[in-house]
């Protein structure tokens, strides 16, 4: 079971989003991401090129649970719980597992860093904390499609008073 400290627990609002594609491939050849890297998190660093965004509420339980609620302002591309690109954030709930030394979110009992996977499409959403210049919960959502597509979505989130 994951404990979170006081740091992370508590109810965050979304403040801004960035996404992003790339090329993948799952031995890394010729200058392509390796799958497995990429559902890590390993890539583009997006969190310099977001931009303003709001509707979602993220609540963090002390054990890891993950709660959120949309409003209609959630207006933008969102992969909800079945792995499904939609147009309009479509809330979730599930846990915070470790993994590789980052926590990721878990809406079943599987191991390993994703959250959902049917043979065609994979996702991971990892979570963590930046603390300078104000804290902010930043949520990474790597998505590979077909094993050689790569989408990724930043959220950041900031705790709310």
């Amino acid at each position: 079971m994951t404990t979170l400290s006081e740091e992370w627990v508590g109810r965050w609002r979304l403040v801004a989003r960035a996404e992003a594609t790339a090329d993948l491939m799952p031995d890394g050849s010729d200058g392509f991401l390796k799958t497995e890297r990429w559902l890590e998190g390993d890539g583009p660093d997006l969190l310099d090129s977001t931009g303003p965004a709001s509707g979602l509420t993220l609540a963090l339980g002390a054990a890891g649970e993950v709660t959120e609620v949309a409003s209609p302002e959630a207006v933008f591309e969102w992969f909800d719980s079945e792995g499904v690109l939609e147009s309009q954030a479509v809330p979730y709930s599930g846990r915070l597992q470790p993994h590789l030394g980052k926590l990721f979110l878990k809406t079943d009992e599987s191991e390993g860093p994703t959250r959902y996977g049917d043979g065609d499409t994979t996702i991971a959403e990892s979570f963590a904390l930046r603390t300078s210049p104000r804290t902010q919960l930043i949520r990474t959502v790597s998505v590979e499609t077909d094993g050689i597509y790569g989408s990724r979505q930043v959220y950041l989130y900031e705790r709310e008073v």
